[in-house]
């Protein structure tokens, strides 16, 4: 594209410079004086020489522009272009696919550790969609079909992660441990009484000793339940935190996604995108960063990357030259 547009830019110029020449009479001479004697002798008129010199102008003109003219092989330069597009397609496409792979990989990590735990709903149907809709993507990705490979790849992710939520979507409190609790309280207080009964003679040393037990087991069973309480916010905490960490980067991907459409578009369009693929690079590098950091479970970290990778890509669009 660059080659092309010299070889466009340096022609104009070429012909406004022979023009202006033109203008000045600067090279009518050393061309047009063979067919202006000709036509002298002839005993044409004054505007008949002056077309004659024209036309003998006009002729050297076009043989200079084809002796200086380099061969150009547009329909490389066409498919170079197509290939650079296509490169890049091929790139997030593939990112997507691994995007998928991974979602699909914590899906089923987490699905094992609950097994035989909580109700894990559709999660195992879901992640089965995902796998079976992940190789499509790949078959698409294999044929060079890098449009399809990517949109079946961000599907596959989001089936994914509808498993995962399946799973790890509500905290359920263990009702088990709670009605244990209150049968060991009621088991305290009955052997309380019983042994207040029979052991009438106890001093009161024992009787303080009793208390003491009783108060600490309370306060365990309070411990328990305040546990229990702040383990419940914690859990809500982290699925909202997770929830606002895939929110910016689905974001982050869709803009990448315009953006690259646009740099597309506008390269097709003989425009200067340069700076916007390089800044469009560091925009998907910046997602894939979040991406890592959101597999880690370090979702702060993923939703800030994400947000400075859409905002990468909104810098990459702005940075199309006209």
């Amino acid at each position: 594209m660059i080659q092309s547009f010299k070889i466009f830019f340096t022609n104009r110029i070429v012909v406004a410079l022979l023009t202006i020449m033109l203008g000045a009479g600067i090279i009518l001479a050393p061309f047009a004086f063979p067919r202006i004697a000709a036509a002298q002798t002839t005993g044409q008129t004054a505007n008949e020489v002056k077309i004659a010199r024209l036309e003998a102008l006009l002729e050297q003109l076009i043989a200079l522009l084809k002796e200086w003219r380099p061969q150009v092989d547009w329909d490389k330069i066409r498919a170079d272009n197509a290939n650079e597009t296509n490169k890049g397609s091929k790139q997030s496409a593939s990112s997507a696919i691994t995007n998928a792979q991974n979602e699909i990989d914590k899906a089923e990590t987490a699905l094992a550790e609950e097994i035989g735990g909580r109700d894990t709903g559709d999660a195992e149907s879901l992640i089965a969609d995902a796998k079976a809709k992940l190789t499509e993507a790949q078959d698409a990705f294999d044929d060079a079909d890098y449009g399809t490979a990517k949109e079946l790849a961000k599907e596959a992710k989001e089936i994914a992660n509808d498993a995962r939520h399946e799973i790890d979507g509500e905290c359920v409190e263990d009702d088990d441990d709670e009605d244990g609790d209150d049968e060991a309280n009621d088991d305290d207080e009955e052997d309380d009484e019983d042994e207040g009964n029979d052991d009438d003679d106890e001093d009161d040393d024992g009787e303080d000793a009793n208390n003491d037990d009783t108060d600490e087991c309370d306060d365990e069973d309070e411990d328990e339940e305040c546990s229990a309480l702040d383990e419940d916010d914690d859990c809500d905490d982290e699925d909202e935190d997770e929830d606002q960490a895939q929110e910016a980067i689905t974001s982050a991907q869709n803009a990448i996604d315009e953006a690259e459409d646009e740099v597309n578009t506008a390269d097709g369009d003989g425009r200067d995108v340069d700076e916007a693929e390089e800044i469009l690079a560091d925009a998907q590098e910046l997602l894939e960063k979040a991406q890592d950091a959101f597999d880690d479970d370090d979702f702060d970290e993923a939703e800030d990357k994400a947000e400075e990778a859409e905002e990468k890509a909104d810098d990459a669009v702005d940075a199309i030259e006209d």
